[in-house]
């Protein structure tokens, strides 16, 4: 499966996944640690052969690596398996379950992954990783959407490590979906200015906009589609904010725009169809309304599939 740019809604998950496994030149050189000489000879057998083991171990925790890297979550976790089910040193197996569950999250499997995070030991020294972990608790909860838990896992890694963006950006959606968006703003203010990533942008103006903020929202994706010009998503919130500070023939460009990188987004066409209407085009809105009602159908969302349906109606009326 090829791996996909990510840039996720404020309501969603945010691109929090850090890489807390170990890198591969740490894998390597932890590899590479030369042989003792010191052996008795009849040690010699049984301590190689464990060599030999915890070398096929560290293979599969770079595997899993760099299968996760690429994209390719469920091969991913069968790697991280392999290390988790045999007999790994306890830092190798906890890098192990922490990619395992960060790969769950990615599959949308957060009970899995709250269930390996369970499993790791870290001792009163360790609070890096510590910090990562709770980070990935954090946003287990989030996507369970047990928000209030979601915060406190994402405070105690902040607790832990103060310095980390992502712990920020996801404790904004977890405040955001409880409707604290003066908490969401602030978070996602330090998260811009620890790390200012597309993702934390796009959360930001998404947040300028649902606080009717509409100019900033706006002013941020035109920003942000400089150098992001596959996300549909940029596109769609432009085009809502440009429609309400009446900006009508922006608010169409980009929808389009949004449609043509996004042909099954209902919303997107449904929003396209009401501009044209009330710009009086009523074949061109008939046309996109048409396509929303339909995919509406589809995807078994009655309340939006009525609510178009009556606006064709009305629109064949007029």
């Amino acid at each position: 499966m090829k791996k996909k740019r990510t840039l996720i809604a404020a309501l969603s998950i945010s691109l929090i996944l850090l890489s807390p496994l170990a890198t591969k030149s740490a894998v390597r050189n932890q590899r590479s640690k030369s042989l003792p000489t010191n052996l008795k000879s009849d040690q010699s057998p049984k301590s190689i052969n464990g060599l030999i083991a915890q070398s096929k171990k560290s293979k599969d925790l770079e595997e899993g690596i760099s299968l996760f890297n690429a994209g390719k979550y469920t091969d991913a976790i069968s790697s991280f398996s392999r290390v988790i089910t045999t007999d790994s040193p306890r830092k190798v197996k906890n890098k192990a379950l922490l990619g395992r569950a960060q790969a769950y999250l990615v599959v949308k499997q957060p009970a899995l992954a709250i269930s390996d995070l369970k499993k790791i030991e870290y001792t009163p020294d360790e609070k890096e990783e510590q910090s990562k972990k709770d980070l990935v608790l954090g946003v287990c909860f989030i996507q369970l959407k047990s928000y209030d838990l979601a915060i406190k896992w994402l405070t105690d890694s902040i607790t832990l490590v103060p310095n980390q963006a992502s712990a920020y950006s996801n404790r904004a959606v977890a405040y955001q979906s409880k409707g604290n968006l003066q908490a969401a703003f602030k978070d996602l203010q330090l998260s811009l200015k620890l790390n200012p990533t597309p993702s934390t942008i796009y959360n930001l103006a998404v947040l300028e906009k649902k606080k009717e903020n509409y100019q900033s929202c706006y002013e941020l994706l035109s920003n942000l589609e400089k150098s992001e010009q596959t996300y549909p998503g940029i596109f769609l919130q432009k085009g809502l904010c440009a429609s309400k500070l009446n900006k009508r023939d922006q608010a169409l460009k980009d929808l389009i725009k949004a449609a043509s990188l996004d042909k099954n987004n209902a919303f997107t066409l449904e929003s396209i169809g009401s501009i044209l209407a009330e710009a009086g085009k009523t074949k061109a809105a008939i046309s996109y309304l048409e396509k929303a009602e339909q995919l509406y159908l589809i995807n078994g969302k009655t309340e939006e599939y009525a609510k178009v349906s009556n606006m064709i109606a009305n629109l064949n009326n007029q």
